[in-house]
């Protein structure tokens, strides 16, 4: 994959991308590879011991937090790699896991919470559309972990204020990436209902649903916060 290298050089000071073949799945599986400087020493220790080696009460913790790859990778090349996307669908990757914002907005929108499973969406391959989906998923990772460590800073009014614009792009980028992500669903379902009998019967959303679906993303964006309820209820509320 030199396309992958192009866009993602190999180096000991910043973090990069690795493919790997998961032949049970006969999918392609990108992992953001974090080099040994940036990794927190505790997860250095959590990587230098084989769930094996510890007491019973502690292996099945310690499978879930790393991986046989994740230690693997660790001992024969000082890299924590994170799964970040897998090469399947029609965009040419989808999510390899979702962060915790994303699935509380996900939930709101009436979305699944959890990406398809690796092998679930017909095979992709390494072109163009996965090096977009890669761009536009880094962005949105990157917003998130700026938003993390601006919250362990002590802020004064100007640390307050680049918290703000922090946040507010993050909000704009994570309704953005879903946007784009479910066009072409929302296209698909719009030909179906189109072109069918029973589709054409359906009624218009009515101007109290708009405005609920609307409501939702500007006092998102404003506040920040996803409301407890999920879109329908807002409407009948």
């Amino acid at each position: 994959m030199a396309r992958l290298r192009e866009l993602s050089p190999v180096s000991a000071s910043v973090s990069y991308y690795v493919a790997r073949w998961r032949r049970e799945a006969g999918r392609w599986m990108l992992y953001h590879a974090i080099p040994q400087r940036m990794i927190h020493a505790d997860r250095r220790a959590q990587l230098s011991v084989w769930w094996e080696d510890l007491p019973v009460g502690q292996q099945a913790g310690r499978r879930q937090s790393v991986s046989a790859y994740q230690y693997q990778m660790y001992q024969d090349h000082q890299l924590d790699v994170r799964p970040f996307l897998i090469l399947q669908g029609e965009r040419g990757a989808t999510p390899a896991r979702y962060l915790d914002r994303e699935k509380k907005v996900l939930a709101a929108l009436q979305l699944p919470t959890v990406p398809p499973a690796l092998g679930s969406l017909a095979y992709a391959p390494f072109d163009e559309r996965t090096v977009a989906r890669i761009l536009e998923r880094d962005r949105l990772v990157k917003a998130n972990q700026n938003l993390e460590m601006l919250a362990k800073i002590n802020s004064g009014a100007g640390q307050r204020a680049e918290d703000g614009e922090a946040e507010t792009a993050y909000r704009r980028a994570i309704l953005a990436y879903w946007s784009e992500a479910a066009k072409p669903q929302a296209e698909l379902l719009a030909d179906i209902l189109g072109k069918t009998h029973e589709g054409k019967q359906l009624r218009r959303a009515t101007q109290r649903e708009a405005y609920a679906a609307n409501h939702f993303q500007e006092h998102f964006l404003e506040t920040g916060e996803v409301p407890g309820a999920t879109l329908p209820e807002l409407i009948r509320g």
